[in-house]
């Protein structure tokens, strides 16, 4: 074997051993890629899926109109991916870039007649899944979680989801949370039950907004023809 042959297997050796911690670490913290996600993510029925790498998307681009969000004049990034069953999955961010800032991220499934399960639709329309977003965020920050006001978002057939006020007073910081989904094209197919092809995730700890001026974005919400 010569020296150049010993180097590269070396080498390949080293690469190999790289990617398989990169693998463990991967498992063991989950969160590799941007925003601690990673190229494999999980439905709610719990199989795999694949994500493409974010991009960047120009904000008149995006499929919900950011401008009906009252005060957004901050937003610092609009990203778009595509997963791997055609789901459209979009992100903004706005406020500051650390802390007390927010994001609205909106997965719409492009497909024509196509609609998300009724076990999503049943996900989106219990407060549990909003509340459970908030107290990820609190706990990852250390802070207990006080939850305030909860308001039902309901139209059968057009919108399902909840708002949710949540704060910890001893840092005197407050959030606003929210899961929805709603039908954009009544045309597509539905079986018995609530369906819709999208779904909002929201979170402001700006507190710039009213729980009446979210509320009123959420009730509106359209994708941008």
């Amino acid at each position: 074997m010569t020296i150049r042959n010993l180097i590269s297997g070396g080498k390949q050796g080293m690469k190999i051993r790289v990617a398989a911690l990169a693998a463990t670490l991967c498992a063991v913290l989950a969160s590799c890629g941007p925003q601690g996600e990673t190229t494999v993510g999980k439905t709610i029925a719990g199989a795999n899926m694949r994500l493409s790498d974010w991009s960047s998307l120009p904000p008149a681009d995006f499929l919900i109109n950011l401008g009906d969000l009252k005060g957004v004049k901050d937003i610092r990034g609009t990203e778009h991916r595509i997963r791997d069953n055609h789901i459209a999955q979009q992100r903004a961010w706005f406020g500051h870039e650390f802390s007390h800032g927010g994001y609205v991220y909106v997965e719409h499934l492009t497909a024509p007649r196509r609609v998300f399960s009724l076990r999503g639709t049943n996900r989106v329309n219990s407060v549990d899944w909003a509340l459970g977003a908030a107290d990820k965020y609190f706990k990852q920050r250390n802070r207990t979680m006080t939850v305030g006001e909860k308001r039902h978002i309901h139209k059968y057939g057009d919108r399902g989801g909840w708002l949710v006020h949540v704060s910890n007073d001893q840092f005197g910081h407050s959030c606003l949370f929210s899961k929805l989904g709603f039908l954009s094209d009544g045309t597509k197919a539905r079986t018995s039950g609530e369906h819709y092809d999208t779904i909002v995730h929201f979170r402001d700890c700006t507190g710039r907004r009213s729980m009446e001026e979210v509320e009123a974005f959420l009730r509106g919400l359209k994708l941008v023809s």
